[in-house]
């Protein structure tokens, strides 16, 4: 199945909460000083998260996360520096988050028409 365009009204959004967020920042690298200044964290982070779950390609990242390309790089720096597993296992402390869900159960991704993506645990390749 296609993923769902950036555009559709199917396709699921979600704002990291304040308790995700406080439960995940330390663990994120500081912005350097230096080059231009770097987009709202929390919202690069809710489309890194956004794009682990549905497991969307990263083009289709909501644009009013971040750009696709901000997000794509700054997983990529979360994998190299190797605090991505951290940041994972970090949300799933968190009841109710995207990735534990209402129930403390593994979290899905409603993408419309019955079609659903399961969470997967542990890191995956970026496309």
């Amino acid at each position: 199945m296609m993923p769902l365009p950036v555009s559709s009204p199917a396709a699921p959004t979600h704002q990291l909460t304040d308790r995700e967020w406080r439960g995940i920042e330390r663990l994120l690298p500081l912005p350097s000083p230096r080059g231009r200044p770097f987009a709202d964290r929390q919202s690069v982070m809710t489309g890194v998260v956004w794009q682990f779950l549905t497991s969307c390609p990263w083009r289709a990242v909501p644009r009013q996360y971040a750009p696709w390309q901000t997000c794509y790089h700054y997983r990529r720096e979360l994998d190299r520096l190797g605090v991505w597993p951290e940041i994972v296992r970090a949300l799933e402390l968190v009841p109710g988050s995207l990735l534990t869900g209402t129930a403390g159960k593994p979290a899905s991704a409603d993408m419309g028409d019955g079609y659903r993506v399961e969470l997967l645990r542990g890191t995956e390749e970026v496309e």
